[in-house]
């Protein structure tokens, strides 16, 4: 009865050695799990069933963030160095750090950011996430200079390449190295020399010029950071979002604010610019030039305006008419300026010279007519008639007769008129 106790005693010591050396092989073994999930993990790989722990993984890569996407609970990477895409889950058990290992939000995690990723492969779940610490980042990177042809992007007076897996995200959508633009804002992620990935913050649009006429070879001001030279049909690259735009021309400006949309083309049409906003600009313009002498511009008219020489012309025969007030003296003036102006006007058909040798001919006639009535009223003192003053140094009222041929003031012919056109004399 003894042996046989002893026999139990020494089988339960062995079992408790085996147990012990177990837990000892554990503890020392598999380091990509966690302490506190090691024995968990061992009992269940022992058992053939393996029970899924917060936290739990057994893979870790270096990867960039391609694109998150919330709705479905899934992240997409890119392996750093292959190249090769996959996606993972995620769900509230995820631990997301910064590289300071704090705590934060995917929303603060940017597209191109370069991150160290623990995931459990057979169900492709996401246990962790950390932004890598040795990575090199470029915000809101402005002033650079892409080269697309040598596959470099300058930064300041350092020259990197781009890596032959370069990613480039815009708006979370993957594009293409020459669909970025000088004006565009980055954010940039490498290693040492090689840039990995980019991201578009802030994209470009476009403007077109329609109606530009009146502005052509003026100038165009894009908020301040770019000027060009106006074209007709004008398409301009401008900065994405809500930007001042001025065109200027031979002293007149126009101001508009037109919010630009990534990659999306707005028309300003320039015919619909009002004289009241060239005046505006105008006067924004002398205001912001008289502050440095200490005076304001309260307001500023425009006077004149050139227009086209036909209606110049118009506007002269208009003049000229309300002037002379009688149209047929109006005609009989328009006839002499066309036989003055027909040599040089270069009439060389043989009508025009056969009509204005007539109405030299007939105006000749009338010259004549017209001498030889102020020769016979020169000749009443010296036949006895008593010394009076000429008719012609005194106006003379009609007597309700008939109309004389010739003003007997003034000597213009009077065309049957009652009053003289040239000197307002009443002739009947």
């Amino acid at each position: 009865m003894k042996g046989k106790t002893l026999r139990i005693k020494i089988k339960k010591k062995i079992q408790m050695g085996i147990l012990l050396g177990a837990v000892l092989l554990t503890l020392g073994g598999c380091s990509f799990l966690n302490p506190g999930e090691t024995a968990k993990q061992e009992e269940a790989a022992l058992s053939g069933v393996v029970t899924l722990t917060p936290g739990m993984y057994d893979s870790e890569d270096t990867a960039i963030v391609i694109k998150k996407n919330t709705e479905d609970s899934t992240i997409q990477f890119q392996n750093l160095t292959t190249g090769k895409k996959y996606t993972l889950n995620y769900d509230g058990a995820t631990h997301i750090y910064d590289k300071y290992d704090q705590a934060i939000s995917l929303e603060q995690v940017e597209c191109g950011s370069i991150v160290t990723v623990r995931f459990y492969k057979p169900k492709k779940l996401l246990a962790s996430l950390k932004l890598d610490k040795q990575a090199m980042h470029f915000e809101e990177l402005e002033n650079f200079v892409l080269d697309t042809k040598r596959g470099t992007i300058a930064v300041g007076e350092t020259v990197y390449n781009l890596s032959s897996h370069l990613v480039i995200i815009s708006q979370e959508e993957q594009i293409e190295v020459m669909d970025i633009n000088q004006m565009d804002v980055l954010s940039v992620w490498g290693y040492n020399n090689q840039v990995y990935s980019i991201n578009v913050e802030q994209g470009h649009g476009y403007l077109r010029l329609q109606n530009d006429t009146y502005f052509v070879d003026g100038w165009i001001d894009i908020g301040q950071k770019m000027i060009r030279k106006i074209t007709e049909d004008m398409l301009i690259v401008v900065p994405e979002g809500k930007i001042a735009i001025k065109v200027s021309h031979n002293g007149s400006s126009a101001i508009q604010e037109i919010t630009f949309a990534r990659n999306e083309e707005m028309v300003w049409d320039l015919g619909d610019v009002e004289i009241t906003e060239i005046q505006k600009g105008m006067t924004e313009d002398l205001d912001m030039n008289l502050r440095s002498i200490g005076l304001k511009m309260v307001q500023f008219r425009i006077n004149e305006f050139s227009y086209p020489e036909n209606i110049e012309k118009r506007a002269d025969q208009a003049a000229e008419h309300s002037m002379i007030g009688d149209m047929n003296r109006f005609q009989q003036v328009s006839m002499v300026d066309s036989m003055t102006n027909a040599g040089s006007g270069g009439i060389n058909n043989q009508a025009a010279q056969m009509a204005n040798n007539m109405m030299g001919m007939q105006m000749g006639m009338m010259m004549g007519q017209q001498m030889m009535n102020n020769m016979q009223m020169g000749m009443q003192p010296q036949m006895g008639q008593p010394m009076q003053q000429p008719q012609m140094q005194q106006p003379i009222q009609g007597t309700g007769g008939e109309v004389p041929k010739f003003c007997p003031n003034c000597g213009n012919p009077t065309n049957g008129a009652r009053f003289c056109g040239n000197c307002g004399t009443k002739l009947a």
